[in-house]
């Protein structure tokens, strides 16, 4: 007799478990032994459930910057008339205002840090 086939819940559940039990440190050879799936499935596994969360979270992400974008143009609207009226300290707020959107979306170039010291590199091949 063979096995039900797995609904789509059932499938990202276990395509979750093999995801978390990667991330815990285990092999896809023994995560095959562990979940029942084999080696390559449980890779695929792995592979979809990143791509699928990442994207998600990107997408959340852009979503999230482009409403905190809107709020800053909303400020920076409201303080226009004082900004072209000289004001000092509608200025400085609008020097923050920009700051914070180039924060925001990386608009600033890349703060440079050299890094000193030894590193340890463990490689795995499967």
């Amino acid at each position: 007799m063979s096995a039900k086939p797995l609904n789509s819940l059932q499938v990202a559940n276990r395509a979750h478990e093999a995801y978390k039990l990667r991330l815990a440190g285990h092999s896809y050879r023994e995560i095959a032994s562990m979940i029942g799936l084999s080696k390559s499935e449980v890779h695929r596994c792995c592979e979809e459930w990143r791509e699928d969360h990442l994207l998600a979270t990107e997408e959340a992400a852009h979503t999230l910057r482009a409403d905190e974008s809107a709020r800053l143009d909303s400020m920076l609207l409201a303080l226009q008339p004082k900004i072209e009226a000289g004001e000092e300290r509608a200025i400085d707020t609008a020097l923050r205002i920009q700051a914070r959107r180039a924060a925001l979306w990386g608009i600033d170039a890349p703060t440079r840090a050299e890094v000193a010291g030894t590193v340890n590199i463990k490689i795995s091949l499967e």
